[in-house]
């Protein structure tokens, strides 16, 4: 299930009012938390914590980037839960789950507080529609807060310098590559008080503390952005949470006034998860295979380095803001077609090629040279991380909190995965990939424009679960298969496993989806063996 849909983020008790030079809230009461056996009715709020780029290239980092996930009510209470037991259910939802027994997962012993396992979840309402804000010279507002958790020492970063961020080379960067949608200034600072009794154990009690102090209310294209002191105890780099496109606002906090992770953070605020390295074993996208979070250095949605180059063609379209002209598309089956990639960077022309696979599979071609955004492709920077200039492929993705997978065009051996940058496509050589598969030779290259030639092959017949799979929105939906396409039940009947539920087939039901506890409780029957037998319609939300 795809964690980027979420239209409203946190309720905060908080009263509307202006910024005032000096704001000094009285400490919130005390809520109570929620504990094994309550039953909680809230909102399914998800954000991603964000190593510092020294932990990532160092391998100190062994999370793998996986979503956080918690409960938020309607009166302020907030529970963190198991994201794997939330993943059928889309971010922004109301849910009512019942709460089991403390769980102590990864995060847990990284600082957060520990998850409580989830016995059971109904969606009660799907996410409310989100309003844009109106169009202007600043149409997402963010709050600056400057707070020091409990145990941390007060460093020496500036109010005046996260705000310089923020309206300097953050803004810039969004309103170019949004061409505009996204124009974020601050409005509202609030500099260091009175240290806080709470740590980012719990991140939301941090957020509400912050919000309280500055007077900040939540709301479409409004932003809070707390920055909290460098090697504040149980604090990552830094946490955003997840919007729902170029609309919204959300929270975020930060240990460091850098470009990248303010952007970053920003990016997940507008609903974007992170772009990650794929690399297969001598082949592009199949056989034995690893994802390494965040290492793809050409985007801002992966390492928060130094750099920070533009927003990859996967990124600008599920934000809407490449134009469907400026990025074709090809399926599969279709006659063999030449193509010239402008630059990236450059913002003009054919930015991008999509090509669509029989599976419902999205890859992307785009060409990265040392131009506008990317221009450090051709500097120091970009030559100590050994990037190249060239075609480079990617492929849409929902998995392990990953939306952008950047993948090898010129695959190693397992052998030399640690050591192999290069990923751009080879100039004349063809690169295969993809179920059908697509063929990409990249035919000439100059410093204005790529010429490739990409060749879909022969479309094969699709079984009517692979058919319906692409059509309920492939793993935007239902996330990636987990088994094969198992036949031979009653009734000639088929079946296949996703992550987010499964597709059950027959010739006289059709293929027909089934997930969450509906797909629990059927599972507990025998499923198409037992008493309910196969599906014979789609699982719909009940109002």
């Amino acid at each position: 299930m795809p964690p980027v849909r979420s239209p409203r983020l946190l309720v905060l008790a908080v009263t509307a009012a202006a910024v005032l030079p000096v704001l000094v809230a009285p400490p919130a009461a005390a809520e109570e938390t929620p504990t094994s056996g309550e039953t909680v009715i809230g909102e399914l709020v998800q954000g991603y914590a964000d190593p510092a780029p020294d932990e990532i290239v160092g391998g100190a980092h062994e999370d793998d980037g996986t979503l956080l996930s918690w409960v938020q009510s309607d009166d302020g209470e907030v529970v963190r839960v198991p994201t794997e037991d939330v993943e059928d259910v889309e971010t922004g939802s109301t849910v009512e789950v019942v709460l089991g027994n403390p769980v102590v997962d990864q995060a847990a012993q990284g600082g957060l507080e520990p998850a409580l396992d989830v016995l059971s979840t109904e969606v009660l309402a799907a996410p409310a529609a989100i309003t844009a804000p109106a169009a202007g010279a600043v149409n997402h507002q963010v709050t600056v807060v400057m707070l020091q958790p409990a145990g941390a020492a007060r460093d020496t970063t500036t109010l005046t310098e996260v705000m310089a961020a923020v309206n300097g080379p953050v803004a810039a960067f969004w309103e170019q590559q949004t061409d505009g949608a996204v124009r974020l200034g601050t409005v509202a600072g609030l500099d260091w008080t009175t240290q806080s009794a709470l740590t980012c154990s719990d991140p939301f009690a941090l957020w509400k503390e912050a919000a309280t102090r500055a007077r900040w209310t939540e709301g479409p294209g409004r932003h809070l952005l707390v920055y909290v002191p460098t090697d504040s105890p149980g604090c990552g780099y830094g946490l955003g949470t997840i919007g729902n496109g170029p609309g919204s606002g959300g929270l975020a906090y930060v240990q460091e006034a850098g470009t990248a992770v303010i952007a970053h953070e920003f990016g997940h605020n507008l609903g974007l998860g992170h772009s990650s390295l794929l690399q297969c074993d001598g082949v592009v996208d199949s056989g034995p295979c690893q994802v390494t979070s965040y290492h793809d250095l050409y985007d801002v949605m992966g390492v928060s380095w130094e750099q920070v180059g533009s927003l990859n063609a996967v990124h600008a379209a599920s934000l809407g803001v490449l134009p469907s002209s400026a990025a074709p598309t090809l399926v599969a089956g279709a006659a063999a077609t030449e193509y010239t990639l402008a630059p990236v960077g450059a913002r003009t022309g054919t930015r991008a090629v999509r090509l669509v696979d029989d599976d419902g599979y999205a890859f992307w071609l785009e060409y990265r040279t040392p131009t506008g955004q990317d221009s450090w492709l051709g500097t120091a920077a970009g030559a100590a991380a050994r990037l190249q200039s060239g075609v480079l492929l990617r492929q849409e993705t929902h998995v392990q909190g990953d939306t952008s997978w950047l993948l090898d065009g010129t695959p190693s051996p397992e052998s030399g995965w640690d050591s192999d940058l290069a990923v751009a496509l080879p100039p004349t050589s063809p690169v295969s990939f993809g179920a059908v598969p697509f063929t990409v030779t990249v035919l000439a290259a100059t410093p204005s424009g790529a010429r490739v030639r990409v060749s879909a092959g022969t479309r094969a017949p699709v079984h009517p679960i692979d058919a319906a799979y692409a059509q309920l929105g492939g793993s935007r939906v239902l996330g990636e298969p987990t088994s094969g396409l198992v036949c031979g039940y009653t009734g000639d009947g088929c079946r296949r496993s996703y992550v987010g539920g499964v597709i059950a087939w027959t010739p006289s039901t059709g293929a027909h989806d089934v997930r969450g506890a509906i797909l629990e409780r059927w599972r507990s029957l025998g499923a198409q063996t037992g008493m309910l037998g196969y599906p014979i319609g789609d699982d719909v939300a009940v109002p």
